[in-house]
């Protein structure tokens, strides 16, 4: 009772085994996830180490931040591609979306790290392309979780998703300041860095 036709629809996509499947268990790892890759709210935690460190003015940073809100704009696009495809082709979709946005992070940790050239067209590409990340995760995330769960829960479930991605920035922001702040020469470099890789291990663990 309860319970909607397509309740295995997580299983269905062959990403976790069925003994350990539960609804909840992995909704909770994509809302944790969605926690670290709100990365098109999130310019401010590296704005000011990037006009320090690398000499970027405000009006590079706000090209930056307005072209990271652009990789949310082809969300119905991607909704669209998502519907179309097999259901065992959207597991691929997630790698998709997990590579783009550690391969962003990665790419701005190096640049404030000072371990390669400074590109700001480059810059801008990563940056779009880790948003672009985020929009495909959250797509793939709404229709599974919008499919798995019985009707009577799908609102608070799309909430849960939706509200993490639009608050992850303030959480981010914390975690930076009262783990990395004063950590070596870059924090924010290490940070990113961090991000990255939890971002990488944490999707592909949902």
């Amino acid at each position: 009772m309860g319970r909607c036709e397509t309740d295995n629809y997580g299983l269905q996509l062959g990403i976790f085994p069925r003994k350990y499947y539960n609804r909840w268990v992995v909704l909770t790892f994509y809302v944790v996830a969605e926690a670290f890759v709100g990365l098109p709210f999130s310019m401010g935690l590296f704005s000011e180490a990037l006009k320090s460190n690398l000499g970027f003015t405000q009006a590079n940073v706000d090209v930056i931040s307005t072209i990271g809100l652009l990789g949310l704009c082809p969300s119905v696009f991607v909704g669209i591609l998502l519907h179309m495809v097999k259901l065992a082709l959207q597991r691929y979709f997630l790698l998709v979306a997990v590579c783009c946005i550690s391969g962003g992070l990665l790419y701005m940790s190096m640049t404030l790290y000072e371990r390669i050239p400074v590109n700001l067209g480059f810059m801008y590409l990563m940056w779009f392309i880790a948003s672009l990340g985020t929009c495909i995760l959250m797509a793939i995330s709404l229709q599974i979780h919008l499919n798995n769960f019985p009707r009577r829960d799908r609102g608070k479930v799309c909430g849960m998703i939706i509200g993490m991605i639009a608050t992850s920035n303030e959480l981010l922001e914390v975690l930076l300041d009262s783990l990395f702040r004063g950590f070596g020469v870059y924090p924010e470099a290490t940070f990113a860095f961090y991000l990255s890789c939890s971002a990488f291990s944490l999707s592909l663990s949902a």
